[in-house]
């Protein structure tokens, strides 16, 4: 893409970071307790001997998983963290009276972090409210989105919309490596969103680190550093080869979209296997919308994508209205929910840019598209109603 246009990329990320950072009451972690004994809050008379959490989904404790500190600050809790499906369990001794303080760190199954703060007391409450706050890991987590989502599209995207369009060019193939880089830059800043929202005191923690490296979370981020490296090495393998050997990239980024739709949001009553797949060929089809703007105007080939850019794009909204009713419990949700004016957001501009696109105005419909994937990366970083 010519001049001012590889700027648009940086500036985007930019303006996800500060939406972030200006909404950050919008990103919730999930899961999310749902309820503990003692409930949070209780003054109880008698002693403590044990704190249970149930969540809203299963998760992996990571961390200490359950820490208690009594009331002269010191760790109260003691054991292993005991699982047993969505409910998490640690012994505790809490026998001296006055308030207790106990922080839970999780990953849930779809390689969610969440990090939750309770009180209880013994006798009389002497401490007041806990407080919970991970700005910092989620705007890295919704910046690491953004670059995943924006480096798939270059890297597997463009590649689509080059065979479909005449082929490779060395200017396409820059933009495969830059989709690359990408990809790569991204997984170290969500591996460091994920540390700094469960632990927003010492996001650095090295055993921290590790103990979600070994959840779903870890599980996830191997499959996606392994396709870009996998990218990596067919891009060169298949560079000066036929346009079939070159088709590989594309079938390859299906089966990575299927990697990124298993670290998408679960719709309840729905099995796992068929809502992986609708999300997967969300993520595909933007990647093959995306890919279509991109080629078409680092190489004018708009009227040869003009087809495959609408069948993209109808697969792109016909999925997305499928997962958005899966995760919208009424129509309302769309007005008194953070998830559901942050989806209402993205089809404005998916219409927006599908306006722009029938226009032929190319510059403003790839600024548009990369608003739409800023706003996908907050989307995801939230708890659907």
């Amino acid at each position: 893409m010519r001049s001012g246009r590889p700027l648009l990329i940086p500036v985007a990320a930019a303006a996800v970071v500060a939406l972030a950072l200006l909404f950050p009451s919008l990103a919730a972690a999930h899961p999310k307790a749902v309820a503990t004994v003692p409930r949070s809050g209780a003054v109880v008379l008698d002693p403590i001997h044990a704190v249970t959490i149930r969540l809203s989904e299963a998760a992996e404790p990571v961390g200490d998983g359950i820490s208690v500190r009594g009331p002269d600050g010191h760790e109260a809790a003691h054991g292993p963290v005991t699982v047993h499906g969505s409910t998490m369990r640690r012994e505790v001794d809490a026998e001296a009276h006055g308030s207790y303080i106990v922080e839970w760190q999780a990953v849930g199954d779809d390689s969610h972090p969440a990090r939750g703060v309770f009180i209880f007391s013994i006798g009389s409450a002497s401490r007041g409210e806990a407080s919970s706050s991970g700005q910092t890991g989620i705007v890295l987590q919704a910046l690491a989105r953004f670059l995943s989502f924006a480096g798939y599209a270059l890297g597997f995207g463009v590649t689509f919309a080059a065979l479909v369009s005449g082929g490779m060019t060395p200017r396409l193939w820059r933009l495969v490596s830059a989709g690359i880089v990408l990809m790569l830059v991204a997984e170290p800043i969500a591996l460091v969103g994920q540390t700094a929202t469960l632990a927003p005191s010492h996001p650095l923690d090295a055993g921290l680190a590790r103990d979600v490296l070994q959840t779903s979370y870890g599980h996830v981020t191997a499959l996606r550093l392994g396709a870009a490296l996998g990218l990596w090495a067919l891009a060169g393998a298949v560079r000066s080869s036929t346009t079939r050997a070159q088709w590989s990239i594309p079938a390859l980024g299906l089966v990575v979209a299927i990697v990124h739709a298993d670290a998408g949001h679960r719709i309840a009553g729905v099995p796992t296997a068929l809502a992986i797949l609708l999300g997967a060929a969300h993520v595909a089809s933007f990647g093959g919308w995306f890919g279509c703007i991109a080629v078409a105007l680092a190489e004018r080939r708009g009227r040869e994508l003009a087809q495959p850019a609408v069948l993209s794009a109808l697969v792109l909204v016909s999925t997305g209205a499928g997962l958005a009713l899966g995760q919208l419990g009424s129509v309302g949700d769309l007005v008194h929910t953070a998830y559901g004016r942050t989806l209402g957001v993205k089809l404005a501009l998916v219409a927006g840019a599908l306006a722009l696109g029938a226009a032929a105005r190319r510059r403003a419909e790839l600024a548009v598209v990369l608003a739409v994937v800023a706003s996908a990366a907050l989307l995801v970083s939230l708890t659907p109603p």
